[in-house]
């Protein structure tokens, strides 16, 4: 039986832990379950669960104390700021998205675009795409799946294995295949027992497929750019474009010393943030570490500490900001697990992540869901 509890922690959790909290609880409990975030101290866990209140109380405090414990120096800092124009109000476009069928749920964290939302999407690519070949970037196209074996190189579920999608075929087994013939669909979700093994998991990232073709060799000062459909287990706030489980994301894939790939992540920030410029947009450039699960914190601190991503926010509605855009130096971490040498002492590594369907949502909450109401220069700059 689903039930709501309202929890009281005894300690503030601190707010680079948010979205952590929201994604670990739920394996604690070992029950699907809705997070909300009353307050810093009041918590509201919507739960399918044998556990009593008590039990989930506790375990709610156990895991506040536990991120606490590992803070972050100077997380989340910002770097640069732009505010949005003092007549201009964000407001959440999603609901008339939906009315207009501009954005059809197809499942949990999942859509289908068409109208001025698909318009926005093919323009921002174009752009995006003529700037990553001006960096001297090879096009490449990847596949949906990836290697399970590959990706557990990348070091991927060791940080987020709560957010991993395996796919797997039907068992070589006459009984699985007939129990998957007759499925109904109200059983789609009890085929378990008829999944055969997970070779296969549907890609998280657009920049391990590269680091997968280029492992085993020799890679000067190269970059790569490609634009894929990213898939990751979200576990909250599922219902809007705020977070998805599908979703459409370009990188530009940088390879050199450690030089190179500094000079051009700065570079790209600047374009970025140039480009939201001449539209009139509102923005943070942040300082940030990935939402590493739970028991990965430390990880966080590394990446803070050295600077070696960075985030650009939309400010959007509620006073809330959206992540759109990471800027990654991942020094030699990924060219080490997958033998990618040069013939330079240190052969580095950084991406760029630019988030389609955030960036898309992120501009329609400061201009509007009419791309029609936008001013001249906000198309423009998208070539539209």
């Amino acid at each position: 039986m689903t039930q709501t509890y309202t929890i009281q922690l005894k300690s503030p959790i601190h707010k680079q832990h948010e979205r952590t909290f929201k994604d670990s609880l739920p394996y604690i409990l070992g029950s699907k379950a809705t997070v909300t975030l009353e307050s810093s101290q009041i918590i509201s866990v919507r739960v399918n669960t044998q556990l009593s209140e008590s039990a989930i109380t506790a375990a709610c405090i156990e895991l506040v104390d536990s991120l606490n414990s590992q803070t972050r120096i100077s997380a989340d800092l910002i770097l640069r700021e732009k505010t949005m124009a003092p007549n201009q109000v964000a407001c959440d476009p999603f609901d008339d998205l939906r009315k207009t069928r501009q954005v059809v749920p197809t499942g949990s964290g999942q859509f289908v675009y068409s109208g001025d939302f698909l318009i926005l999407f093919e323009a921002l690519d174009v752009v995006l795409k003529e700037f990553c070949l001006t960096k001297g970037a090879q096009p490449q196209l990847y596949p949906t799946l990836m290697k399970t074996s590959d990706l557990a190189i990348s070091g991927y579920f060791s940080s987020f294995p709560h957010n991993a999608i395996f796919a797997g075929p039907c068992k070589f087994d006459y009984d699985a295949l007939k129990r998957v013939a007759e499925i109904t669909p109200e059983e789609s979700s009890q085929l378990a027992t008829c999944v055969d093994s997970t070779e296969y998991t549907l890609a998280p990232t657009v920049c391990y497929h590269c680091f997968s073709a280029l492992s085993g060799t020799k890679v000067e000062s190269e970059n790569f750019t490609a634009l894929n459909k990213c898939h990751r287990n979200e576990v909250s706030e599922v219902n809007s474009l705020e977070r998805l489980k599908t979703y459409w994301m370009r990188e530009l894939i940088l390879f050199g010393s450690d030089t190179k790939v500094q000079a051009q992540l700065s570079d790209t920030l600047e374009f970025t943030t140039e480009l939201f410029d001449r539209m009139g947009i509102g923005y943070q450039v942040c300082r940030a570490s990935d939402p590493f699960f739970a028991d990965y914190t430390n990880k966080g601190v590394y990446q803070n500490f050295l600077n070696l991503k960075q985030e650009l926010l939309l400010p959007i509605f509620d006073n809330k900001s959206l992540a759109v855009a990471s800027f990654n130096n991942h020094q030699g971490s990924l060219t080490n697990k997958f033998g990618i040498s040069s013939n330079a002492s240190v052969n580095y590594s950084g991406c760029i992540g630019w988030g389609y369907e955030r960036i898309i949502y992120g501009l329609m909450c400061q201009l509007g869901s009419n791309l029609a109401d936008w001013s001249k220069q906000a198309r423009q700059t998208l070539q539209l």
